[in-house]
């Protein structure tokens, strides 16, 4: 295990934008959720039982394959985009702003690269965004790379252009491509019946702005303020005991950078979904990095109803609680999804990756006129 986590200053998230089983934008998707609503159904994918896997499509495409996926990352784009311009008016300029594309690890099958990169120069170009606007490869584990990536933009300008004052980052993923399923199959980590040990496949795109910029109003707001990365030596086809060391570490990194003690946090929200091995090594990371015992400590998974989306389903997951955060900032009010104003993000991928997010959430400057 290692860790390889430098601290950074405080990043605010202006937007965001989600397609996903539950709806084109973020507005329905949160909707749906806090509806406790999915739309999990069986598949043209036929299981090792010869009943149809169940999973989580999205509806309203006609194409298939990397055209779908690319397809979903312009939605999530321009979802985005349109809501940072609108609440942040000329701050957002194309100029100014880099696309960072998160791509899943190099060792998933069936990543259709051609076809993300095809739609990521076609964004970069379309829009006129700042040159140094990439892909790289990170996986829902390495959410955290991706948010250190931004971090250092903010950090440095532009190579002697133009500075960069927003860093918009996208994922599209898909578990629901014949590879994908075939390995999940074999490796006996999809959902069937009397088999609850289980992933249920989604796909999704989501999006989100980031700046340091303050708000050109009085609005809530709600800031990354500690983003840790490391690296796991357990593997899920090895024989050695779960011990969450990287995970832990994380946790606590993150919650060093922002000052706070991990128990601070008021809620968590994970890439959990719905394995057991996810689930244990949870469990032992919180109990190892959790400073007091908690009575109440509500944990959100985005899986539980648009399904396991891979990368996506990490910047969803970003999306979806800063959105909720701001939300009850702004009200005043707790929903259904509980969040407070201090959350824990924090998500495993298979090939060792671990991130942990410390997110903290401002109410509306008050009128003191």
């Amino acid at each position: 295990m290692s860790g390889e986590s430098n601290g950074m200053r405080p990043i605010r998230v202006v937007a965001e934008g989600l397609c996903s089983a539950l709806g084109h934008t973020l507005p329905r998707t949160s909707a749906a959720i806090r509806s406790r609503l999915n739309l999990f159904r069986e598949t043209r994918f036929v299981g090792l039982g010869g009943k149809p896997v169940v999973g989580a499509p999205v509806d309203g495409f006609n194409v298939w394959g990397g055209q779908r996926q690319a397809a979903l990352a312009r939605l999530a784009f321009e979802e985005a985009w349109a809501r940072a311009r609108s609440q942040e008016g000329e701050q957002v300029l194309p100029a100014t702003t880099a696309l960072l594309l998160l791509l899943p690890p190099a060792s998933q099958p069936a990543t259709p690269l051609r076809e993300l990169h095809e739609v990521f120069q076609g964004l970069s170009t379309g829009y006129g965004l700042h040159r140094a606007s990439r892909a790289m490869h990170a996986g829902k584990g390495g959410l955290a790379d991706g948010v250190q990536m931004a971090s250092r933009w903010l950090d440095q300008g532009g190579d002697g252009e133009e500075p960069i004052r927003h860093v918009l980052m996208l994922a599209s993923d898909s578990l629901l491509t014949a590879p994908t399923i075939d390995r999940l199959l074999a490796q006996h980590r999809l959902a069937e019946e009397r088999h609850t040990d289980a992933l249920i496949p989604g796909e999704a795109a989501a999006a989100v702005m980031l700046t340091r910029l303050a708000p050109p109003s009085s609005a809530a707001e709600v800031w990354i303020t500690g983003a840790a990365s490391g690296q796991d030596d357990w593997r899920l086809d090895g024989d050695e005991p779960i011990r969450a060391q990287a995970l832990t570490a994380t946790l606590r990194e993150a919650a060093r950078q922002s000052g706070i003690a991990v128990a601070d946090s008021e809620f968590h929200a994970s890439g959990m979904n719905g394995e057991h091995w996810m689930g244990r090594e949870i469990e032992l990371a919180m109990s190892r990095a959790m400073e007091r015992k908690r009575e109440q400590f509500p944990h959100h998974r985005i899986a539980q109803f648009i399904g396991d989306a891979g990368t996506a389903g990490a910047v969803a997951t970003l999306g979806w609680i800063s959105h909720e955060m701001r939300t009850n900032a702004e009200t005043g009010r707790a929903g259904t999804i509980r969040v407070g104003r201090t959350g824990l993000l924090h998500f495993a991928d298979d090939d060792g990756r671990r991130s942990a997010l410390i997110l903290r959430s401002r109410a509306p400057a008050q009128d003191t006129a």
